[in-house]
């Protein structure tokens, strides 16, 4: 009894970001089980946004009971097939220039899909391995979540190289159950061990180099920024305008160009305190702030596909003729020939 309550205790410690607890739901869900609503949960989202974070013991307690009402002993493996994320780290890997980069994206920052969770890359003559550890030893003891995560990092390197991407092998921890092996195999398109020292996505060497299908240094340059502030909680930055630039970015994803004193608030001060702290920085809130946002513009204008419009209203600009002028006042150019130079600069730097 006392070894399981300290089990639950650390179990309970270890938390997952909100947006994967997200796509964990709608993934089952495709599966045909829908979990009981969490309103506990909904409430720490809502209070916390893009930084909550929402305890392990929920999902693995939504993955027992999916088990139980659908009879599916590898509920997590074909959940995780289904998974769809669309956080921040994903569009990060998805715009990185090669594999390579996407593998150091998700090393660097797995703590942000859970802070029990250490990615790491192992690359050898002819293979290379993501290898999952985990601090809290509950994770290695569900299946059901390591199957879960593992396939749904596979899925999202499938999204980034596209139809060539291919695995080597996969190697799991866990026993193998009924029918396991087989179904595996089917899913992640390659031979798949049970009962291994880790898991792990063992890629070919080889692949290391191959480009990804929507590579965008100047896009990846943005998100690798802003999915940093994301998993700054955890160490917060030593300096004060970082904290400010972090707040702002967040803003800027939800589209909305925040003012002083809604940072002010965010950060818990009066904005006299957030002048007063960047003035001692050597910089200003107004510098800091339009620094960002035209970082955030370079990133999203170098993307043909992006309508001037959209851009314009995303960075917090009321119309499309207002992003215009501002461009004009900038860059001394239209937004369009100022896309064409944003292009320009990507390719060269593709090659």
């Amino acid at each position: 009894m006392r070894r399981r309550l300290a089990v639950e205790k650390r179990w309970q410690a270890s938390t997952i970001g909100a947006a994967e607890m997200g796509d964990l739901v709608a993934s089952l869900r495709a599966v045909g089980y829908t979990p009981k609503r969490l309103p506990g949960v909904a409430r720490s989202v809502a209070a916390q946004g893009f930084t909550s974070r929402v305890p392990v013991s929920v999902a693995e307690r939504i993955l027992a009971a999916a088990e139980r009402r659908t009879g599916d002993h590898l509920i997590g493996l074909h959940a995780g097939a289904t998974a769809q994320p669309g956080d921040a780290l994903v569009h990060l890997i998805i715009a990185a220039a090669r594999l390579r980069d996407a593998l150091a994206y998700v090393e660097r920052f797995s703590r942000l899909l859970a802070d029990a969770l250490r990615a790491r890359v192992d690359v050898g003559d002819t293979t290379a391995k993501l290898v999952y550890e985990f601090d809290d030893p509950m994770f290695t003891e569900n299946r059901h979540l390591a199957s879960y995560l593992v396939i749904v990092a596979a899925g999202v390197l499938r999204r980034a190289v596209g139809p060539s991407f291919r695995l080597h092998s996969v190697h799991f921890r866990h026993p193998e159950q009924p029918e396991e092996r087989a179904e595996s195999q089917r899913l992640f398109g390659c031979p798949v061990e049970f009962r291994q020292p880790e898991d792990a996505l063992v890629l070919h060497a080889a692949d290391l180099s191959v480009k990804t299908q929507v590579a965008n240094p100047l896009v990846a340059e943005q998100l690798e920024k802003f999915v940093a502030a994301l998993t700054a909680q955890a160490t917060p930055p030593s300096r004060f305008r970082d904290r400010v630039t972090h707040v702002v970015r967040a803003g800027l994803a939800n589209g909305i160009r925040i003012d002083r004193a809604t940072v002010a608030q965010r950060l818990q001060m009066s904005e006299a305190t957030l002048l007063r702290r960047l003035a001692d920085e050597g910089t200003t809130f107004k510098a800091l702030r339009e620094a960002i946002v035209w970082e955030v513009v370079d990133a999203l204008l170098s993307n043909p596909s992006a309508k001037l419009e959209a851009v314009a209203l995303s960075v917090g600009f009321v119309d499309a003729a207002a992003f215009a002028k501002a461009v004009r006042r900038r860059a001394g150019c239209s937004p369009t020939r100022y896309r064409h130079r944003l292009t320009a600069r990507v390719a060269r730097a593709l090659t």
